[in-house]
């Protein structure tokens, strides 16, 4: 293998630049503030979604699936998850099967109104899987009442739905008045504070200045929180909250602790992990839709090879090739 000696030396000076700019950004003073888990007197809510991707010459088949699970004090009491949906989705702006015309289509009967940009086609599944799971926090909303939290994977506003903010701002207006909390949860997060990624930058600052208690922490310039709900645990998130007024960012994060001491999942809410698993679309499960839509195929005039040839790329027979050697 060759390669570039200089790109390497580039790509190694990068990392200690920013390697530097951690370390200094580690002894800035973080108002970590400390908070105790406490039993969630009502309901919880906690919504997740699915997809998997096939590419085909000029278009993506796709299966897609959402839903939410319902606990109250704990315990489940609803389990409500959608049948998988499969998308054949062109890479062409044509009306009926266009990737733009599809994800307009979902847009449009989540939001009421139009999408606003040009999406990346590469991206599109994830953008509608965004617009399913959205349609369940809106059912959940009309559905919960005070004190209930609505939990889901992701920052609160961003990507997909930050297009629509009428939509949003709608939304929000009617949990708050009918005292329901909104909780993004993001496992993982690219956001940085300088140019250093800023989970370990409040891992390490965390264990100086905040050692052995759970913490919150608000990050002025991200306009966020970032929480540990264990001690116990090194595992830190961030959290994107909506709330009624009278009803304190603490009590909220302190309710949601209050699910986190489940053994597999400890330190992480496990109607999470419930939720995760109950929507995930195994490789099994895809390749089940795939056969399904395969077979339609054959009963409707395509032969074998003309179906073939529609998930015929000669790029990945050559990555194929080239794996044999």
């Amino acid at each position: 293998m060759h390669t570039d000696p200089h790109s390497f030396q580039t790509a190694l000076t990068g990392v200690q630049y920013m390697l530097r700019d951690q370390r200094k950004q580690e002894t800035r003073s973080f108002a970590f503030t400390p908070f105790k888990a406490s039993n969630h007197p009502c309901r919880l809510a906690a919504v997740d979604g699915s997809n998997h991707d096939r590419k085909g010459m000029n278009f993506l088949f796709s299966s897609l699936r959402s839903g939410y699970l319902l606990y109250e004090k704990g315990n489940l009491v609803e389990h409500s998850i959608d049948p998988i949906v499969v998308e054949f989705l062109a890479h062409n702006d044509d009306p009926v099967i266009g990737y733009g015309a599809r994800h307009s289509t979902y847009f449009t009967t989540v939001t009421g109104s139009a999408p606003s940009r040009t999406l990346q086609f590469d991206k599109i599944s994830d953008h509608i899987r965004t617009l399913l799971e959205w349609q369940k926090i809106a059912h959940l909303v009309d559905k919960l009442d005070r004190g209930d939290l609505i939990i889901f994977d992701g920052s609160l506003i961003s990507g997909e739905i930050s297009t629509n903010h009428d939509f949003f701002e709608s939304l929000a207006k009617n949990a708050k008045s009918k005292g329901i909390s909104l909780i993004g949860l993001s496992k993982d997060t690219g956001l940085s504070i300088g140019s250093a990624p800023i989970l370990p930058v409040l891992q390490k600052a965390r264990k100086v200045q905040h050692p052995n208690q759970n913490w919150y922490t608000y990050i002025e310039e991200h306009d966020t929180y970032f929480v540990q709900f264990s001690k116990n645990k090194e595992l830190l998130f961030r959290v994107d909250v909506v709330k009624p007024d009278d009803i304190a960012f603490e009590t909220v994060i302190s309710w949601v602790g209050s699910y986190c001491f489940d053994p597999p999942t400890f330190g992480y809410p496990y109607p999470m992990q419930h939720i995760h698993d109950a929507v995930r679309i195994s490789k099994t499960d895809f390749d089940l839709c795939f056969r399904q839509f395969k077979k339609g195929c054959l009963e409707n005039g395509f032969t074998q090879e003309s179906f073939e040839m529609l998930f015929s790329r000669y790029h990945d027979q050559l990555d194929k090739l080239s794996f044999g050697r």
